[in-house]
């Protein structure tokens, strides 16, 4: 048959409709080779960004690399965040050493962009043409499946790019495969290019959709799955058993890699419900000998070669039936780990995690977290450790965190950004960057305890800007026990220790024009924050007034969407 078009999405605060007269043989989501070199320039792009990557011959940590960008019909040039020059060897990943390396985001898909690269001190630069990925994708079938199915999917057959396969529900209604526990599976994808629609997955005895090695340039969208997941005898659930995952290991064998299996595409889909119940911090399990939660999650890619995208998705559960982590991964200790780089996570609601709501640990080589409202998780955001990076968070909403039932609304921290020993050996110290985000309060109980905490460990390597920090304790915990990081332009409900403080910092709560309710966080005329943060190129452009206001959302600007868009 010939080209279908796929749904179109619009991601948290930027419109991803994809342009008009796209031609049909231009490569759909991730068909293009994922790394395209040109003097010493890659790029790997996505819907809504790029990451670059350049070994320049005069590449230095005292030598600064801009970065520009426009359409191949426009004149002007836009600026982009500068590139951040890595200079460590990575033993363990040589070809990560002594670069500069950067993302460009907030752009359109399915267009064409020039981008180059400078360094002004030694007159060096490399000039490319990237295109970014299209919404439109080309099927070759469309297998409609059963109303109603009690067996495992299992998908074999592979499309290319010029072709996916379509497994989708007749049309106009959805398609239920229910194994009442009986399979551990409701789906398998073991082939390529291919695109799941419109799904009711219930009852999988471990994970709803499992990643097998050959599954690459997949799309899982609009589908619905809940009830997934063993019950350990204990009462609580097996960890790791997730509604998407690429996790087959028996439970407490090593986990594998699979760098084979990139560009999954995860949006609009409504995840819900597991099975078990994950424990929280204050209940010990002999079956794992600790504390630390372990059970359910919602989407796990664990060791893969990332280039994914996950947006768009609602997450979610009750008081009986809490997640582990939302979304996340590993190895945490590597150059893998979760979600792989060059990936975005933009534009989900995520809730009911007594761990992480989204965990990025490991590499974060160009990894982009965007545009999240995260709720009911004790972390909102784990980044500990990051290795490679940079890693961008940027406008995520933060509402209640809590360490466990005992507690209130009011025990957890946004983002987990501790560098830790292993043995011998310091993990973490890539570049990560945390701007625009709010932490929202709504009462003294209901909120979020800590900022950025490195958990009584050194932070290194961050840079916050035009942050809402609007938590009980301090915003940030250890900033100034290294020189590596740089927080500045953030607004504060608490004052930072005198090592620590931000030369154009505020000290104030703001005020939001709509208050109290959960989702109502635009400044009110006057507010502190207020057309008072510091412009940021590529991450605060299109702001009004004077200056960006801090926080996630800008004032004047659409209002931020999270969650699965039907339109």
């Amino acid at each position: 048959m010939g080209p279908v078009i796929s749904r179109r999405h619009v991601l948290a605060g930027v419109t991803s409709a994809a342009g008009a007269g796209l031609a049909q043989s231009r490569a759909a989501h991730g068909a293009q080779e994922m790394s395209l070199t040109f003097e010493g320039l890659s790029a790997v792009p996505t819907f809504n960004s790029i990451g670059l990557y350049w070994r320049a011959s005069s590449g230095s940590s005292d030598r600064e690399a801009s970065a520009r960008y426009r359409r191949p019909d426009e004149a002007a040039w836009s600026k982009a965040h500068n590139l951040w020059f890595d200079e460590r060897s990575h033993e363990g990943m040589r070809k990560r050493g002594r670069e500069y390396r950067g993302s460009i985001v907030g752009l359109q898909p399915g267009s064409d962009y020039e981008v180059e690269v400078h360094i002004a001190a030694s007159g060096e630069s490399a000039r490319r043409r990237v295109t970014t990925w299209s919404e439109e994708i080309p099927f070759k079938r469309t297998v409609r499946l059963a109303s109603i199915s009690r067996e495992t999917l299992a998908i074999t057959e592979s499309g290319s790019p010029h072709g996916y396969v379509l497994y989708a529900p007749m049309q106009g209604g959805r398609a239920s495969i229910d194994v009442a526990g009986t399979a551990d599976y409701n789906v398998i994808i073991d082939a390529s290019y291919v695109v799941i629609r419109g799904l009711d997955l219930r009852n999988a005895a471990r994970h709803a959709i499992l990643l097998r090695r050959r599954a690459h340039h997949v799309v899982i969208e609009d589908n619905d799955i809940s009830q997934w997941g063993r019950v350990a005898e204990d009462g609580f659930g097996i960890d790791g058993d997730s509604a998407i995952s690429n996790d087959e290991a028996p439970h407490g064998q090593p986990r594998g890699e699979w760098p084979e299996i990139r560009a999954i595409v995860i949006q609009n889909n409504t995840i819900h419900h597991p099975r078990s119940n994950a424990n929280h911090w204050k209940k010990f399990r002999p079956i794992y000998g600790s504390t630390h939660p372990a059970g359910p999650q919602a989407i796990t890619l664990w060791q893969t070669g990332g280039n994914h995208v996950i947006r768009n998705n609602e997450i979610f559960s009750d008081e009986g039936h809490y997640f582990n982590d939302g979304i996340g991964g590993g190895e945490n200790f590597g150059y893998g780990g979760g979600p792989g780089p060059d990936s975005d996570i933009c534009g989900n609601r995520v809730s009911h995690c007594w761990d992480d709501a989204i965990e990025c640990e490991g590499s974060n080589s160009n990894v982009r977290v965007w545009g999240n409202f995260l709720d009911k998780a004790y972390v909102m955001i784990a980044a500990s450790p990051t290795m490679i990076g940079p890693l961008y968070i940027f406008r995520n909403v933060s509402y209640r965190a809590r360490y466990s039932p005992q507690h209130n609304f009011n025990t957890g921290i946004f983002l987990k950004a501790q560098s830790t020993m292993a043995g011998a050996r310091l993990w973490g110290g890539g570049r990560v960057y945390v701007y625009h985000n709010t932490l929202l309060r709504s009462s003294p109980r209901e909120g979020t305890y800590m900022g950025v905490s490195g958990f009584g460990a050194k932070l290194l390597n961050y840079v916050s800007r035009n942050n809402i920090y609007d938590n009980t304790r301090a915003a940030v915990d250890g900033h100034g026990d290294s020189a590596t990081n740089d927080f500045d332009y953030d607004l504060m409900a608490n004052s930072l220790p005198g090592a620590e403080r931000e030369p154009h910092g505020v000290v104030a709560r703001p005020r939001y024009a709509l208050w109290p309710k959960e989702e109502n966080f635009v400044l009110s005329q006057g507010s502190p924050g207020l057309d008072d943060g510091v412009v940021i190129p590529n991450f605060s452009d299109g702001f009004v007034g004077a200056a960006p206001d801090r926080g996630a959302q800008e004032a004047g600007r659409p209002p931020l969407q999270f969650g699965p868009r039907r339109d």
